[in-house]
């Protein structure tokens, strides 16, 4: 469905039947929405990433993630934090 000037926008929508607690739960392992970045694949260009969390695990106020690795032959490093 394209929208206004983003002709290659797309939009889906989902019924998911769990508890908000629980969807939040899982949707909160930063590790589970990232993981398929830490095997090579045609999408990385054949590199991959690691991915480290801090002793907060990527969930407390200051916690830290950090990816490093390789995307079609350019090595990359992101560190993000949670902030609120």
């Amino acid at each position: 469905m394209a929208t206004g000037n983003y002709p290659r926008h797309a939009a889906a929508g989902a019924v998911v039947a769990s508890t908000p607690a629980d969807l939040f739960a899982y949707l909160d392992k930063h590790s589970q929405l990232s993981m398929h970045m830490t095997k090579s694949s045609w999408m990385m260009g054949g590199g991959r990433m690691d991915m480290k969390a801090d002793e907060g695990g990527f969930q407390r106020l200051g916690s830290r993630l950090r990816f490093g690795g390789k995307a079609f032959g350019m090595t990359i490093y992101l560190e993000e934090a949670v902030t609120r």
